[in-house]
């Protein structure tokens, strides 16, 4: 059993994007009804929509099996390989996917560019040793 406590996900959708394809993307991941909404002001004076979500217990579980599922081999061996730059704090790891190929493919696929949706993944408490041992088996 993974010892996960939560899946934080954000999205921006710019004012040029549309939103309903920007969500469908995000829906991916995170059930609708578990998705919010909230406009900010960018910095030149354009709304920004963003959309979060979070999951607790089952539901993280089971995201994270998915998204383990559709990670390509040579993926999962990215972040393996780069473990220091997917990873931030104590036990979390920072995953970002593709938001394009998302709502245009409706394909999880890892991504390091700027659109982006990104997902937070909380463990429970391990040391640092036991945590990337812990990642191996989980991506292997």
């Amino acid at each position: 059993m993974v010892l996960i406590n939560s899946i934080r996900g954000e999205c921006f959708c710019h004012e040029s994007e549309d939103i309903e394809k920007v969500s469908k993307a995000f829906q991916l991941f995170f059930p609708e009804k578990k998705i919010s909404i909230q406009v900010n002001q960018g910095f030149f004076g354009t709304k920004i929509k963003v959309l979060k979500a979070e999951l607790k217990g089952k539901e993280a579980q089971d995201l994270l099996e998915k998204i383990i599922s559709y990670l390509s081999k040579e993926e999962k061996n990215e972040i393996l390989n780069h473990l220091e730059n997917y990873s931030w704090e104590a036990y979390k790891l920072i995953l970002t996917f593709d938001k394009q190929k998302a709502f245009s493919q409706q394909k999880i696929s890892l991504s390091q560019g700027s659109d982006v949706i990104k997902l937070i993944i909380s463990f429970q408490q391990l040391s640092n040793k036991n945590f990337n041992t812990f990642l191996k088996e989980i991506l292997g």
